[in-house]
């Protein structure tokens, strides 16, 4: 098997810490980490704006969890999914099978789902989620 250059295991390596920066950066630091970290992941094609951590939290998700708009917004800027698409699927936390919208709700964080509501943010599950309990 010929591997490409960017699929090196330093490559993925690389990758893989610049995804696990980017959640770091959305749990405890500041909007700016967070455009700092996200231009990491930008710059590799093996990266995902989305890499769930444990339990399936994205970033996302742990900027919706701890509330701060300007996190949720510096990542939905980069990219970040806030709604379903069939190219580009909504992720669900493995833990409960929430959206970021719906951690942002039960968490009270009423900023953040504004925010995500007005990038096209739903309170109902996808339809890939569907039959899942909320």
């Amino acid at each position: 098997m010929v591997r490409r250059a960017e699929e090196t295991p330093g490559a993925v390596a690389a990758a893989r810490a610049a995804e696990a920066a980017l959640l770091h950066a959305a749990r405890v630091g500041t909007a700016e980490d967070v455009r700092a970290c996200a231009s990491r992941v930008a710059g590799s094609s093996l990266a995902d704006i989305d890499a769930p951590g444990s339990h399936g939290v994205t970033p996302l998700h742990a900027a919706a969890t701890r509330g701060d708009v300007d996190v949720a917004r510096a990542l939905l800027d980069a990219g970040a999914a806030a709604c379903h698409s069939h190219a580009r699927p909504l992720r669900a936390d493995a833990e409960s099978g929430w959206t970021a919208t719906h951690r942002a709700m039960y968490h009270g964080k009423w900023r953040v789902v504004q925010a995500l509501l007005e990038r096209g943010g739903a309170l109902d599950h996808p339809p890939h989620l569907a039959g899942r309990a909320a």
